[in-house]
């Protein structure tokens, strides 16, 4: 049973002090702002565009909808650097993730390390899923938006679950993404997935904020 339960998505304005991004606790985005990516399928590199529109933006949350193709889905991320009623990619459905998953702290730099463990509900599985997230280096990265200064952000884990069917399933996951200043927020540039039910995808951000 092919599952993939990594999800990205961390938005929020930094200043940089002496090589480090120090995360504010401004309000990053205002109200109708939307970023794209081109997603793409491995190893075929069959491409798709999907879309992010946030609607209600504040100290507490982030609120928004997905877009991709005819499919329009609802996100809502509790507080700056963590997700909770968001999309899962590669099966493209809603999802709650309990706790919400911590994918940065106000402070971001090389070395920061943590280990989490979630439960995934989705609309057609339920998952125990672990990992070990370390910000292992800073680098530049080129997407189709041009050069950017980037912390690379490795998560490794194993995930255990149920379909809503009854067929149970459990692997291993990997995940690289790659964070960077665009129009003064920290976006997701980029981002690899892979499983070990060989399921593979990439992202590239094509339009920021």
């Amino acid at each position: 049973m092919k599952k993939i339960f990594f999800y990205f998505f961390a938005l929020i304005l930094p200043t940089t002090v002496a090589g480090q991004t120090i995360l504010s606790n401004t309000i990053p985005f205002e109200n109708g702002d939307q970023i794209t990516y081109i997603f793409k399928e491995l190893p075929s590199g069959k491409s798709s565009e999907i879309r992010y529109v946030f609607d209600d933006i504040n100290d507490a949350s982030f609120v928004g909808r997905f877009y991709k193709e005819d499919l329009v889905l609802p996100i809502k991320s509790p507080r700056l650097g963590t997700i909770g009623d968001e999309v899962c990619l590669g099966t493209f459905e809603k999802c709650s993730f309990s706790p919400p998953m911590k994918l940065f702290d106000k402070n971001i730099k090389i070395g920061d390390e943590w280990r989490q463990s979630i439960k995934v509900t989705g609309q057609t599985f339920i998952s125990d899923v672990s990992q070990d997230v370390k910000v292992v280096k800073q680098e530049k990265v080129r997407i189709p938006l041009g050069e950017f200064d980037s912390f690379k952000v490795v998560a490794k884990g194993k995930f255990k679950g149920v379909t809503t069917k009854g067929d149970k399933f459990s692997g291993t996951e990997t995940s690289e993404l790659w964070v960077g200043n665009v129009s003064d927020k920290l976006v997701v540039l980029k981002a690899n997935y892979a499983n070990s039910f060989q399921d593979k995808w990439a992202i590239e951000l094509s339009r920021g904020p």
